[in-house]
């Protein structure tokens, strides 16, 4: 290998609003030589560079990324001397054997010499995450051990957040939580009501961070940690002093399981972090009492009250009802005086100052006073002074400018009135006031109302979760000898349980007696029940419909399924889909632009008036009407309307509402999505890869017949012994259909002692195996030694050892190989000693799921591990457009990026830890649920069940969310593009002008608009075999489908090396067959 001067140089970069941007401008750097590692955030506005320093400069780096039109400032560069070529081998080159923590955890220092810690712009040290070209999603598979000290300081949790009105408020919340110390990132969901930060704990504290939130005007608790972690919050007695408190955290935290204890004075209540796998409540509080101090858990309100809104549709509700209690008298008064207008004549209180002022001005003040008892306009002031006062404008800005504009031009006009004592009372605009807030809090109260219906499929998914279980203790002969009901907080791993038929299942378990029908419908949206007997795994929250079970619980608390896909709705509506960045950003400058045109339309018309008063009032008569006053009036009318009618919560809400129903519908379809950026970029795959094994494929395969070689090297049942005790240390799914097969046929479960066992993925195996004694040996009294050396796996390791494969086995293996079976030749001492013929059956759906696929313009192609026979023989089967046959898990990751250096939008479907970075290398990963952790990590979208048409689903899901998105987009932008010119008076030389009061409901009719738009998505169905679905998707164009059919499948990536192709692995797979 050779070996390089590493450099790394950390960049700020100015002028990007989305990922497309990000995508641009690491699609730019890859392109110049010798660039290892590229990572952009968008968020943190940086880039991450790892390039070799003898053969480019960070001028040319620079210069790259501002000719793709952005803003380049170097923040620091370091220099490092790693050999990186057998970092970069090793991470691709991931072993299928290795563990979990191995395939998705870190490469340990000590594989890079010399690795120095850098330093971010954020002023904490990190090392190097990949040498992996990728992007940040891959890191999670791909990475470098991250510093221990500065990984223990950063902590996250979430906190509920209440008084937010439009994405103005998000945004200020963002921007100001983002400048204190020790912050290292927040992202805050309107809709959810959440907000989750990460930060330094040496730096802050969640309860300092809440209270700046509290400061800003909002309404915020912490809700839990978000590291995963169980936690319980404990009502503790006893607690007299700081020293008890003290004793009481020591105590615990050197008790086995216990992560965290903290214990506060004020309140005696304590939260403590634990390890589900060691220790539980029970044992927590059985200690606290043994302590000195009872315990008990502490009472917490359902969370699925949270999202039903019920304080604020309470509170905006009431509100509706007492301004209405004004408006009423104030539409009266108008119509009156609309009658009373014929006769042109004004009853009169003194001079200056009508009946009709006076009788609006009394209706108008309750609302507009801000006293203790009336609420008014009392929220909207206070809102609005603490965002002024933190240099920020809301919704709620403009609500108490319009209000306070309307009614101290009228009390200011009536003043002057009343000192100049006309005959005539001026024109006032009182009525603005309570009919803004009477149209406003409706909407208000609508919209609340329809956004509880957003969160629908959380709260269902929140409510599942039962109240108590009940424990049970059982004797030797397992009859129930105790029983006593608990709350479900005090379950701890191990505990037995009875579930009574019709009761939820407390956590997920496994049966060890009796049998019943469980119905698992919100977990899997499968409306079935399924039949459940001893040794079954049930999930926490479903129903038990038929028959008492008895359980043992195997998953509790953070663990449990159900928390799980809770946790992963929760995120997926807390981050915030690209769209929504410029749409935030927007926001952000609206309420000010809206503020300053108010201004310039006063302004305009005050100006047009006195140029020309006859473009204001047609019939203007200058010995009954006053100019100035004419003028005054309809230029205030003008910009008054402007402040009342503009809206950025229709824009704000826009992308969020939709994603939250997208994402609530897509959990009760049993399709999980993994945040706003996975839905969007989903609705633009173009090409669909899937793995064979476990995706298109049952994923149980099993040996069909056994082959030998006809030169009596060994017999039938040695040959079966000797692969079997090979393979027993093997995980492949192929190895263990091996041991299977042995077991079963010749009835014995050791078959002999391996040693030296080596194991390559993707080729196959080596060792040396001892024989057992009990395998009979029937190779004509041959004395051969005890210890046989073997080798199993498919032609490409057989050649790498040295082991020929002569042509008439050849012909044998190639007659099963087209049947669409998968052969493992096994040699033993150098020789090729016969082969296994292995089916594993297609999924029932599978060939459904893929002609929906190209249904919808989507290439459809295989990445198997299998040899090109078998690959192609299945893909003829189902109708896959392409194949790539022996293709290595650091293969899979070559031919993904391949297919996006095309311009094509890749998602991967995948079960297996090798499946893993190829799911992370993809725009979208999707994983089958009944996968491994590792896979489900990586991925972007999880598949609940184990079915292909969910993949279908998950895409048209996709593609029908953004297309709402889109709809909501142009009716925010349309309405605001309409109306504001109206309400400034565009349309006047026709004669068409609005009131405030029409535009005060105009603008909470917008915003309702967009979220009942949203709701839309509610009425979602799956993909079924109809006709419509075809043309719903077949937009895009035919010809560039059929050129990218020919380009793909002209390309079958990996050949048979028994036939006279060339091999065209990749450079890693070469050199892993050399060594």
């Amino acid at each position: 290998d050779e070996t390089h001067n590493v450099a790394y140089i950390a960049m700020e970069i100015e002028g990007m609003s989305c990922n497309s941007c990000v995508q641009h401008i690491e699609n730019s750097v890859f392109e110049l030589p010798s660039i290892y590692y590229i990572r952009v955030s968008l968020q943190q506005r940086k880039a991450d560079i790892f390039y070799a320093s003898g053969q480019i400069t960070t001028e040319e780096i620079s210069e790259t990324i501002t000719d793709a039109g952005f803003d380049v400032k170097i923040m620091n560069t370091r220099n490092s001397n790693n050999a990186i070529g057998d970092v970069a081998d090793k991470v691709l080159s991931m072993n299928a054997s290795d563990s979990e923590n191995n395939v998705s955890g870190t490469i340990q220092a000590s594989t890079v010499p010399d690795t120095q810690h850098l330093k971010s712009s954020n002023g904490y040290d990190s090392n190097v995450e990949s040498f992996n070209k990728s992007k940040d999603k891959r890191n999670t598979i791909i990475g470098i051990e991250t510093d221990n000290k500065i990984a223990a300081a950063m902590k996250s949790f979430q906190m509920s957040i209440t008084g937010m009105s439009c994405s103005s408020c998000v945004a200020n919340i963002e921007r100001e939580i983002r400048k204190k110390k020790g912050i290292v990132s927040i992202a805050v969901a309107l809709l959810a009501e959440r907000g989750e930060v990460t930060y330094d704990a040496n730096l802050t504290t969640p309860t300092d961070i809440v209270n700046d939130v509290t400061d800003l005007g909002f309404g915020a608790t912490i809700i839990s940690s978000s590291d995963n972690s169980n936690e319980i919050e404990l009502s503790i007695d006893n607690i007299i002093n700081q020293s008890t408190v003290d004793e009481i955290e020591t105590y615990l935290k050197g008790r086995p399981g216990i992560t965290s204890a903290a214990v506060s004075l004020s309140s005696g209540h304590g939260i403590f972090g634990y390890d589900s796998s060691v220790t539980g409540v029970r044992d927590i509080i059985r200690a606290l009492n043994d302590l000195g101090f009872p315990a008990l858990v502490s009472a917490k309100d359902d969370p699925s009250k949270q999202l039903n809104h019920d304080k604020v549709i309470k509170r905006w509700r009431n509100t509706f009802l007492f301004s209405l209690l004004c408006f009423i008298p104030v539409v009266g008064i108008l119509i009156a005086s609309a009658a009373m207008k014929s006769t042109d004549k004004q009853v009169m209180v003194f001079p200056g100052l009508s009946l009709k002022n006076l009788l609006l001005l009394i209706a108008a003040t309750p609302v507009q006073a801000r006293c203790r008892f009336i609420f008014g306009c009392k929220q909207f002031y206070i809102m609005s002074y603490k965002a002024l006062k933190h240099g920020a404008a809301t919704m709620d800005v403009l609500i108490a400018m319009a209000t306070t504009i309307a009614y101290v031009y009228s009390i200011a006009v009536i003043i002057v009135a009343a000192v100049m004592k006309p005959d005539r009372s001026p024109v006032t605009f009182f009525e603005t006031t309570p009919m803004l807030v009477t149209f406003i809090s409706l909407g208000r109260w609508l919209e609340h109302r329809a956004k509880r219906k957003t969160s629908e499929a959380l709260s269902k998914l929140q409510s599942m979760q039962p109240t108590d279980a009940v424990l049970v203790e059982l004797d030797s002969d397992d009859r129930i000898i105790n029983e006593e009901t608990i709350s479900i907080s005090y379950i701890q791993l191990g505990d037995t349980l009875k579930v009574l038929p019709g009761a939820r299942i407390p956590a997920d378990s496994y049966i060890i007696d009796g049998s019943s029908l469980v119905d698992e419908s919100l977990i899997t949206g499968e409306f079935m029940s399924v039949s459940k007997s001893k040794g079954d795994i049930v999930i926490g929250g479903t129903i038990n419909e038929s028959s008492v079970l008895i359980i043992k619980a195997c998953r509790v608390g953070v663990d449990t399924t159900l928390s799980q896909i809770v946790r992963l709705v929760q995120d997926a509506q807390t981050s915030k889909a690209p769209v929504q960045l410029l749409a935030d950003k927007i926001a952000g400058y609206f309420v000010p632009g809206i503020i300053i045109l108010a201004i310039i339309t006063l302004a305009t018309w005050i100006f047009i008036g006195f140029e020309n008063i006859f473009a204001i009032k047609s019939d203007f008569d200058p010995s009954v009407d006053n100019k100035t006053e004419v003028i005054m009036e309809f230029a205030f009318l003008c910009s008054i309307s402007v402040l009342a009618i503009a809206c950025p919560c229709a824009l704000g809400l826009a992308t969020p509402t939709a994603v939250m129903v997208g994402t609530g519908v897509g959990a009760q379809l049993g399709v999980l999505i993994k945040g706003g950026l996975p839905l969007e970029i989903a609705h633009k795959v173009s090409v669909v890869v899937f793995d064979k094994t476990g995706t298109l494929t049952q994923g149980k395969p099993r040996v069909k017949e056994t082959l030998l070689v006809d030169n009596g090297i060994l017999d039938y049942n040695r040959l079966i012994a000797l692969a079997a005790a090979a393979e027993s240390n093997s995980e492949h799914p192929l190895g263990s259909a091996i041991v299977q097969y042995a077991q079963q046929k010749m009835n014995m479960s050791y078959l002999g002692k391996t040693s030296n066992f080596e194991s390559a993925t993707g080729f196959g195996i080596r060792c040396h195996v001892s024989e057992s004694r009990n395998v009979i040996d029937l190779d004509h009294g041959n004395t051969s030694c005890d210890v046989r050396d073997v080798v199993i796996g498919n032609r490409h390791w057989m050649k790498a050892n040295g082991i020929s494969v002569n042509a008439i086995f050849h012909e044998k293996v190639c007659i099963r190989e087209n049947r669409g079976m998968s052969v493992v030749l096994a040699a033993v001492d150098g020789l090729l000693a016969g082969a296994f013929v292995i089916t594993d059956t297609i999924k029932d759906d599978a060939g459904y799921a893929i002609n929906c696929l190209r249904q919808m313009n989507i290439t459809v192609v295989m990445a198997t591990g299998d040899n090109k026979r078998t690959a192609d023989a299945i893909a003829k089967q189902i109708n896959i457009d392409a194949v790539y046959a022996n293709v290595k898990p650091s293969d899979k990751i070559a031919k993904v990026r391949s297919l996006q250096s095309s311009k094509n939008t890749v998602a991967m479907v995948g079960d297996g830890i090798n499946d893993s970075p190829a799911l992370a290398q993809a725009d979208v990963g999707i994983a089958i649920g009944s996968g491994t952790d590792v896979a489900i990590e990586a991925a972007d979208i999880v598949l609940v069940k184990d079915k292909l048409m969910d993949v279908v689903t998950a895409i048209d899901l996709s593609r029908t969310t953004m297309q709402r998105i889109r709809w909501n987009y142009f009716f925010a932008i349309i309405y605001n593009i309409i109306c504001i010119p109206t309400a400034a008076g565009v349309f006047k030389p026709v004669g068409f002008v609005i009131h405030p009061w029409m535009a005060s409901a105009a603008m909470a009719a917008s915003s309702v608009s967009v979220v009942l738009s949203s709701l839309w998505l509610k009425r979602y169905v799956k993909p079924t075999n109809k006709a419509g679905f075809a043309k719903r998707w077949h937009k895009s164009s035919s010809v560039r489908y059929a050129k990218l059919i020919e380009t793909v499948g002209g390309n079958n990536y990996g050949s048979d090396l028994s036939d006279t192709d060339d091999d065209i692995s990749s450079p890693i797979t070469k050199q892993l067959l050399n060594v």
